[in-house]
Order: C-alpha cells, then sequence, then structure tokens
C-alpha cells in the first residue's frame, strides 16, 4: 500500500492531526468499500470548523471529550467511547471540547451510498452508538496498517468492509433495558477511567447488583467489565505516550493507574510492549517546517 504520513498542527481549528492517505484503485472502489485516509486527531482547545471533505463517509471512535456535528438541518453530540459515521458529501460544522481525541477512518467506494442509508435513514450523517468489543481491535489496526504504510489494498478493503457491517448489525441488536444500561455504563467507564472505579460502584451508578452488571457486560460486549476498564484506561494512555512528551509515571497515574508497576505490567499484557517501548514504536516528530 502507497501510503503518505503527515504529522501536523491544523491552523483552522488548533489541533493535532496525524494521518495516513491512501489513493485507492478503481477495481478496490468498484469492490464496495477502501479506506482512502486513516488519522488522529487530538485538540488541543476548545473548537468549531466549517467544511466539506472529499466524499464519503467517514468513521471515526471518540477515545475522550466530546464532539458535535451539525449538518443536513441535525445536530448530534458524541460522548467518549462512542462511535460515529459522518457524510462527508455535505456541509457540517464541527464542535469540541479541548481534550477531543478522535480515531477516524474516511472510506469510499460503490457501497457508500447504501451504509449511509442504512446508518442514516432519518437523514442523519452523525450516529453515536458504541461498537461491539470484537471490531475494536480490527479498527485500530486499520488505522495502524494506513499510518504505517502495512498491509494490501485487498486487505484494507477486506477489514473495513468487515467492521462496517458489523456497525450495522450491532445497530440493528434488540435495544433491552439491560444493554441500555451497559451502553450507559460503558460511557461511565470512559468519563470516568481516571479515577480509582470498581465494579461495585459502577454496578451501582447502573442501579444494578454486582452479579448481574457483570453478566450483562459480558453479554453485549463480549468481555468482562473490569477489562473494559483496564482496555480504556490503556487506549487512554496510548494517546497520550504518543503525543505528548509526559513522564510514563505521569501518564500511567493520568490514566487510572495507581502506581507505575501497576501500569506497566497491564499496558504490557494489552499491548506486548513496555509504555516506553510503545513510545518509541509510535510517537511522530510534532516538526512541520
Amino acid at each position: 500500500m502507497d501510503a503518505q504520513v503527515i504529522p501536523r498542527v491544523n491552523p483552522i481549528i488548533g489541533s493535532r492531526v496525524i494521518f495516513a492517505v491512501h489513493t485507492p484503485t478503481g477495481s478496490a472502489l468498484r469492490m464496495g468499500l477502501c479506506p482512502t485516509r486513516a488519522g488522529l486527531f487530538a485538540a488541543e482547545e476548545t473548537f468549531r470548523s466549517e467544511f466539506v471533505t472529499y466524499g464519503g463517509m467517514l468513521v471515526g471512535h471518540l477515545v475522550s471529550g466530546w464532539l458535535r456535528a451539525d449538518l443536513g438541518g441535525t445536530s448530534v453530540k458524541m460522548e467518549a467511547g462512542q462511535y460515529g459515521v459522518l457524510d462527508c458529501h455535505l456541509l457540517h460544522s464541527l464542535v469540541g471540547s479541548k481534550d477531543s481525541r478522535l480515531e477516524w477512518v474516511e472510506v469510499a467506494g460503490a457501497a457508500v451510498p447504501e451504509f449511509l442509508d442504512r446508518l442514516a435513514p432519518r437523514g442523519a450523517a452523525l450516529l453515536p452508538m458504541e461498537w461491539s468489543a470484537s471490531a475494536n481491535s480490527l479498527f485500530e489496526q486499520v488505522i495502524n496498517d494506513m499510518l504505517r504504510s502495512r498491509g494490501n489494498e485487498s486487505q484494507l478493503c477486506r477489514d473495513i468492509s468487515a467492521l462496517m457491517y458489523d456497525f450495522t448489525s450491532h445497530q440493528e441488536e434488540d435495544d433491552g433495558s439491560d444493554q441500555h444500561a451497559i451502553r450507559e455504563a460503558m460511557n461511565y467507564i470512559c468519563k470516568n477511567f481516571s479515577k480509582n472505579l470498581t465494579i461495585d460502584d459502577i454496578a451501582g451508578q447502573m442501579g444494578m447488583s454486582k452479579f448481574r452488571f457483570i453478566r450483562s457486560f459480558e453479554k453485549v460486549t463480549g468481555m468482562a467489565p473490569y477489562a473494559y476498564l483496564i482496555q480504556t484506561r490503556i487506549e487512554q494512555a496510548k494517546w497520550v505516550l504518543t503525543l505528548s512528551t509526559n513522564k510514563i509515571t505521569d501518564v500511567g497515574k493520568r490514566c487510572g493507574f495507581m502506581n507505575n508497576t501497576t501500569f506497566g505490567v497491564a499496558f504490557k499484557k494489552v499491548t506486548g510492549v513496555t509504555p516506553r517501548q510503545w513510545r518509541q514504536m509510535h510517537q511522530f516528530s510534532t516538526d512541520t517546517e
């Protein structure tokens, strides 16, 4: 795959942007879905921006902060931990908090109109919802493969197609009371992961017994609530390690780990490398000249 990685500060919205650009072949576009750009967005201050992109659709995962999109007469607010789809054909205005962190992939192809119709039946172009746990790692893999110029076009097309089908099937699942409570719990974890949370605390916030909460959480997400809490903390730590020069000890505390040993063990268990090694592998230069 021929992709160009561009780390830079966006002068329009005062934010750090790292992204890769890939020009798909005609055959890839005819396959249905193909990623054309992917990257990381980190706001350094509260921002507002109005623009139209290249077309297609943008799929994003809001790691932290909040983000509101206004377009086509619709206004939708995303909270930390949610995924969204943006119709890139429309003029849209984005407003977000200074701590907004977004992972995103822009997708083109013949099947884009079909997915926009399925995901936005009322014309809304941004749909906040949690993705299934199984799709999270694949979404991150697509972004990393593009940023690191790994993989090939056919594989990227297959991966993004699998993600979008997972997205639509997840949207169409029955939304019972427990499922709604678990989504609220996921949002609660994403907003409070830096605190000394316990499973009893989270279950109590949802008005559920600890046993019922754990069972329902595993049924909805495919993972235990404590594992999800640790994963959320590690995902945030990845961002801070990549986009800052903060001391590793401070990164761990900021992300909810009580000491550096606990942080290092948890980080390596999830990623396979230490926090220091992750920083060395993923941190980009901030030189924009």
